[in-house]
């Protein structure tokens, strides 16, 4: 009878650890973020304000906030109730912004010498962009904010061989003509 008490004390206790050890585990949030799919560089293209061969300058951290907006629906308006008062931390979303200067340009209005800023959202699972390299990118403009890249890793490539790859998986490749012949 005393070997059945204490294999039932035993086994609560053991269940009691094991329940409890799983309260003590800290977690840590992450953004994640779902961009527009784009099936081909000539999607991309079509879908940039900005086509641009860079070499990107030093980096900052940033907050992009939503647009504003006079609706008081929160699905059209996340910002929906909020005051001015708020954080911007808290409204916005943190990114990364990059100075960049022009080396070639596809599409839209820069110049080569151009100095632009891009941002790129800190989200757990892009390819962070690094001072120094050159890089092909898709742009959104906007006279608010920095240029965004599109599609997130999908608008960024990098060079390889005589042409282009972008971060993403490698998936979307394109040449210097194969750009020249979208615009």
């Amino acid at each position: 009878m005393t070997s059945r008490r204490w294999a039932a004390g035993t086994a609560a206790g053991v269940c009691a650890v094991l329940a409890l050890s799983g309260c003590a585990e800290a977690t840590t949030a992450q953004s994640a973020v779902d961009y527009p799919y784009y099936a081909s560089t000539a999607d991309l293209f079509e879908s940039a304000d900005l086509v641009v061969e860079v070499t990107l300058g030093d980096g900052r951290a940033g907050i992009m906030l939503p647009m504003d907006s006079d609706s008081d629906d929160p699905r059209l308006n996340p910002n929906a109730g909020v005051t001015t008062d708020d954080d911007e931390d808290v409204l916005g979303v943190p990114v990364t912004v990059f100075t960049a200067t022009v080396t070639a340009v596809h599409r839209g209005d820069a110049a080569s010498g151009d100095v632009i800023d891009v941002q790129q959202m800190r989200d757990a699972a892009a390819s962070p962009l690094e001072s120094g390299v050159d890089r092909l990118l898709f742009l959104e403009t906007s006279e608010a904010s920095p240029a965004s890249i599109l599609g997130g890793d999908a608008g960024a490539f990098e060079p390889v061989g005589d042409g282009f790859a972008s971060l993403d998986d490698g998936r979307l490749r394109t040449t210097r003509l194969q750009l020249d012949d979208l615009g």
